[in-house]
């Protein structure tokens, strides 16, 4: 389903929660799947920008030297602490990924106008004929 989400996309963003460590886990899990899911026309993978939220609440302690290093080694563009309820921080990480995206443009690294991003891997995709699928079954293939 997430490639759906990943169609035409030139650059992501992944958020984690300060307040919960738990959440910082599935940053890996999340940057894997857009890396395998979407690529450049050159076949590079996307700027991914890496946003640790919830930097308004007091008790929340930041090492900026780990978060620096994970991003370098995990190949994020960068990180910024911010707060979706305080407004901290969003406007300069979307201009920094913006200005990343931009910089992109001018190497020429944009797409044609028919590039798909995503990779068109056979598995992926499967055409079913709904007028000769029964509801049912297509239920079976997609919800169990």
């Amino acid at each position: 389903m997430t490639r759906v989400y990943y169609k035409y996309a030139i650059a992501a963003i992944i958020m984690f929660d300060l307040s919960r460590p738990a959440t910082f886990d599935s940053v890996i899990k999340w940057s894997e799947d857009v890396n395998q899911k979407v690529m450049l026309a050159n076949e590079q993978p996307i700027p991914v920008l890496l946003l640790a939220n919830k930097c308004d609440l007091e008790d929340v302690t930041i090492n900026d030297r780990a978060l620096n290093e994970f991003c370098a080694e995990q190949n994020f563009l960068g990180w910024f602490s911010t707060s979706a309820k305080d407004n901290v921080n969003i406007d300069e990480a979307m201009h920094f990924l913006v200005e990343n995206i931009l910089q992109l443009n001018n190497q020429n690294i944009q797409p044609d106008a028919d590039h798909i991003s995503l990779h068109q891997d056979r598995e992926y995709f499967e055409i079913i004929d709904e007028g000769k699928t029964p509801l049912s079954k297509l239920k079976d293939q997609c919800c169990r």
